[in-house]
């Protein structure tokens, strides 16, 4: 045993598994931020003929942006994305 771990195969296998996991999320996590950059803050408002809409929500893969209105949450918008 090697620090507390066994040295069993079934359990090396399950710590790669693991580290293979953690460098694939590392890996996504570098392009959502790269995306994310690209887009406005997540604090934009916009005014329009409805009234003002804020952003509930932002998908950098699909490149949208959804907004509700201040004055009515259940009536929204989705906006792409463009750069």
């Amino acid at each position: 045993m090697l620090q507390g771990i066994s040295s069993s195969a079934s359990t090396l296998r399950n710590w790669q598994a693991m580290w293979q996991l953690k460098c694939c999320l590392n890996f996504e996590l570098d392009s959502y931020l790269d995306t994310l950059a690209d887009f406005p803050s997540s604090n934009t408002t916009l005014d329009t003929e409805k009234g003002k809409a804020f952003c509930i929500k932002i998908d950098v893969f699909k490149k949208k942006m959804w907004f509700a209105y201040a004055d009515n949450p259940m009536l929204g918008t989705v906006l792409t994305f463009r750069k």
